[in-house]
């Protein structure tokens, strides 16, 4: 073999795995899911002629809006989208960004990219000019996987993923591309040699085939340090690998740019210390001590599969190596990379795992979670259906605890898939996943959410947070299988979860991206000045005055007719007051709270009327 290499070295010729090769198999199978091109030689003989087709690139409104926990969809175009990663601005809850892959078949490029933001915590949505496929003199032949952070002056750094091509020569490169923007979207600084990690890739003539000829890399995820140490702002891609080489294996790398970097360095990290023969789907987190923390899904058999977690203390210089978090219960792959999928309108299966760090002002501050998509633990007595898995370290990865189930429709058949993990800065876990618990025929999809107060010990409360549900056979009917993506996302404030997800509810063949706002217990909105469910029910809500001594003037302005109700809690989260007003019709209304017989201290009023909700901290002096 090292002969063999040294001559592929010599005549410049890069060596080409063989097809029976299990990475190669891997590989391919993972190229074939990205290439968003059936008849590539067509393709480039149009890329001599046509140009691209654009929506308006203007920075424009676009939200539609229903009433289940203030639900709207994000985006007004006709275009299917979906494959989604959201961020909040960690200093400023009312500033987010949502980056989704959208189909493009008409243009020269078979997909796109749309960002979308808001700075008045989803009072309003602009969608950015910025597309993510101005790559020069090349064609974008597929990619996807869009994901984005905000550092600590609000600036949000993207990632994301191009399969590019040269028409006339067929040759391109499949690599990793960074931008950033520091105005949520409306201007973007595109890096400079992008992209930096890549592989390169040929078509053979006459074929349809792609052929990566070095090496193929894949899927990235990013963390940002937002500590006040040496890494500070430091950002880390976690991604997949594989060099073509004879007795290659896959591996998880580990890329970082500095603060003052314009584009990631060369020089990466392994963060797999252990060879595994197949190993892909990463996740990232960083804690508050600056340590950053991964987890990968990986088998050292082909057959049997595992979560891993690792870590690095030293700013990714290295990585500890690593410890399982979990067997998972998955089915056996057809190829390496490629698992057979049971669950109809889903092509490709995905364990969809994600690793989140407890970074509240919270008792459970540094706990690790870990989130997947499986069938059981382990290879033995796996159900028919998949399930919503959850395991936690409360030692910073060194052990975890046995997987638990999260959803609790108790039917081994209903599939629950694709779940999305987020703690709250009053350390509140969200947790929100697909669900078909509703629909005996295990095929109406609705997207679901459960909350956790206590650490991950129990989770409260699993509800829908979707509108309508949605059958997923039928998406992919009008967009060339396009689908439902293998990513969605939650995020959240002090006060809300705010979960983002794509469906096809028309049952038309479309796909949509949603995002809903979704108040927390009150337990974790003792510690808010002001906050309100997004809903267009609730126009005003004022209180005065603030401070007061005895009494409290109430006005609020409704846009319908609601049941009305006030609560008064402590900063325990125990209710002390309790007023049902009943029916309210539209329009003004005020009310006086007696509170001469409370102690002096602090307090929150919540005002619900129907699904809207909103909450003012009151202080209450005594004199």
């Amino acid at each position: 073999m090292r002969i063999y290499y040294f001559l592929f070295l010599l005549i410049g010729i890069p060596v080409l795995l063989s097809a029976q090769h299990p990475a190669m198999r891997s590989m391919r199978a993972a190229l074939k899911e990205k290439v968003k091109i059936t008849d590539l030689q067509s393709w480039f003989e149009a890329q001599q002629s046509r140009g691209a087709v654009e929506d308006s690139l203007a920075w424009t409104n676009v939200e539609t809006r229903s009433s289940t926990f203030g639900e709207l969809r994000i985006g007004n175009t006709q275009k299917p989208e979906s494959e989604i990663h959201a961020a909040i601005d960690p200093a400023d809850s009312n500033r987010m960004m949502v980056a989704v892959m959208r189909h493009d078949p008409f243009v020269s490029s078979p997909l796109s990219f749309s960002f979308y933001g808001t700075e008045n915590f989803g009072q309003n949505w602009f969608q950015s000019p910025f597309r993510g496929t101005d790559t020069g003199n090349s064609a974008v032949a597929g990619g996807g996987d869009p994901v984005l952070v905000y550092d600590s002056n609000g600036k949000v750094h993207l990632v994301w993923l191009l399969l590019t091509f040269n028409g006339s020569t067929q040759n391109g490169k499949v690599g990793f591309y960074y931008a950033s923007t520091e105005n949520q979207g409306l201007n973007w600084s595109q890096a400079p040699n992008n992209p930096r990690i890549f592989g390169n890739l040929i078509v053979p003539a006459g074929s349809n085939d792609i052929v990566a000829t070095d090496k193929f890399v894949d899927k990235p995820w990013l963390a940002i340090d937002q500590t006040s140490g040496i890494f500070r702002d430091q950002l880390y891609m976690i991604y997949y690998e594989l060099q073509l080489m004879p007795d290659t294996v896959p591996t998880i790398q580990c890329a970082r740019k500095s603060r003052t970097g314009t584009n990631f360095g060369t020089s990466t990290v392994q963060v797999n210390s252990q060879q595994y023969v197949d190993l892909q789907f990463s996740s990232v987190d960083i804690d508050d001590a600056g340590v950053v923390h991964v987890s990968f899904f990986a088998t050292l058999d082909g057959t049997h599969y595992a979560l891993y977690h690792a870590s690095s203390s030293n700013g990714g210089t290295s990585f500890d190596p690593e410890t399982k978090i979990a067997d998972v219960g998955f089915p056996a792959p057809t190829t390496l990379g490629s698992f057979p999928s049971s669950i109809e309108g889903i092509d490709r299966l995905y364990p969809c795992p994600h690793i989140q760090v407890d970074n509240s002002e919270s008792p459970f501050n540094g706990y690790l979670y870990a989130t997947w998509t499986a069938q059981g633990v382990g290879q033995g007595n796996n159900t028919e259906g998949f399930d919503i898995y959850f395991s936690r370290s409360t030692d910073g990865g060194n052990s975890w605890s046995y997987p638990a189930i999260v959803n609790n429709d108790m039917d081994s058949k209903t599939h629950q898939f694709y779940s999305s993990i987020d703690v709250t800065p009053k350390g509140i876990i969200v947790l929100s996943w697909y669900d078909r618990r509703d629909d005996p025929n295990n095929l109406d999809t609705h997207y679901y959410m459960a909350y956790s107060a206590d650490g991950g010990v129990t989770f409260e409360d699993q509800f829908v947070v979707s509108g309508q549900s949605s059958d997923f056979s039928k998406i992919g009917n009008t967009n060339e299988d396009f689908g439902i993506g293998e990513y969605t996302q939650i995020i959240s404030s002090p006060g809300h979860a705010i979960p983002f997800w794509a469906d096809g509810r028309g049952n038309n063949g479309e796909v949509k991206v949603y995002t809903g706002f979704v108040p927390l217990d009150a337990k974790a909105m003792v510690g808010m000045d002001r906050w309100s469910s997004l809903s267009d029910i609730l126009e005003v809500f004022e209180v005065f005055p603030n401070p007061t001594v005895d009494k409290l003037a109430i006005d609020w302005t409704m846009t319908a007719t609601e049941d009305v109700g006030l609560s008064l809690l402590d900063m325990q989260g125990k209710e002390v007051r309790k007023i049902q007003f009943g029916r309210m019709k539209a329009g003004e209304h005020q009310y006086t709270l007696d509170l001469q017989s409370l102690a002096a201290g602090t307090y929150v009023l919540l005002l619900e009327a129907g699904e809207a909700m909103a909450g003012r901290r009151i202080l209450l002096e005594k004199q």
